[in-house]
């Protein structure tokens, strides 16, 4: 199995590869020197961040990966705000169990919701209805079927969790779905989330993740393969206000090869 180093180095030889294929392609993988910027609202934003509200202004798809503390929530902040008013989002043409007909078809969702509520508490309130979670979003409900126990030979009755909106029950349009700490999302689950949007290759969808994050709990990563297929943007940048967390500053240490871990053990906070 590829190491988590091995897996972007991959991603960024393709993305290179096939920006030098086709001069025209907008695939990048950023590490560059921040050279800063100031949006609308007064945030600060480093070239890595700024490429990315550049990208999703543009309604492009594409990777958002950084460590811990590199600012990967202010600027998807940025982006959710200043989207709304782009020619790429249209409002739902209908309401669902989660969202209302004529609001923003902008959706951000996860596997958990540890994962959505780290960006939905600093959302307007109006918006805050549209970071759900992955099940949520495609209405996972209880199913009920009539089975034959083979042990009695009687009828007997059984229950499981499906996704109400599928193929045959889709989703209004939506025009950005957003995926939170998607290294934790599942390629099943998904593709759940894939066969229930009417128009999939019409959805922008941003991937937002750590690759030091922890795995699915069940079946591969989709984010690995994401990194292979869309365009990369790395914040490499540790914030100062970050690393006043003794979590975060250690684990950027460790991460750097600052503090090793057999070293851990004398550490006292």
């Amino acid at each position: 199995m590829s190491t988590i180093a091995e897996l972007l180095a991959k991603a960024k030889a393709a993305s290179a590869a096939r920006a030098a294929a086709s001069p025209q392609s907008n695939q990048i993988a950023v590490q560059c020197e921040p050279e800063i910027k100031v949006a609308s609202t007064g945030i600060v934003l480093n070239t890595e961040q700024q490429a990315a509200l550049d990208y999703a202004l543009q309604g492009k798809s594409f990777c958002l990966i950084g460590a811990a503390g590199t600012g990967k929530t202010t600027v998807t902040h940025e982006i959710i705000r200043r989207i709304q008013h782009s020619a790429h989002v249209l409002t739902f043409t209908e309401s669902t169990k989660h969202h209302n007909k004529d609001a923003s078809s902008i959706v951000i969702t996860g596997y958990t919701n540890k994962a959505v509520n780290n960006i939905k508490k600093k959302l307007s309130e109006r918006l805050q209805g549209h970071c759900i979670t992955m099940h949520k979003l495609v209405e996972f409900a209880p199913v009920y079927f009539e089975i034959l126990d083979e042990q009695t030979g009687n009828i007997k009755t059984t229950m499981r969790f499906e996704p109400a909106r599928n193929g045959a029950n889709p989703l209004p349009h939506v025009s950005t779905i957003i995926f939170e700490e998607s290294s934790m999302i599942g390629t099943d689950l998904y593709a759940q989330i894939i066969d229930a949007l009417p128009h999939p290759h019409q959805t922008q969808m941003i991937f937002l993740g750590d690759l030091n994050q922890l795995p699915p709990v069940f079946g591969p990563s989709i984010l690995g393969f994401k990194l292979v297929d869309l365009p990369i943007i790395e914040l490499t940048q540790v914030y100062r206000q970050a690393l006043l967390s003794p979590i975060i500053s250690l684990a950027t240490n460790i991460r750097t090869g600052k503090i090793s871990t057999d070293k851990l053990t004398e550490i006292k906070t």
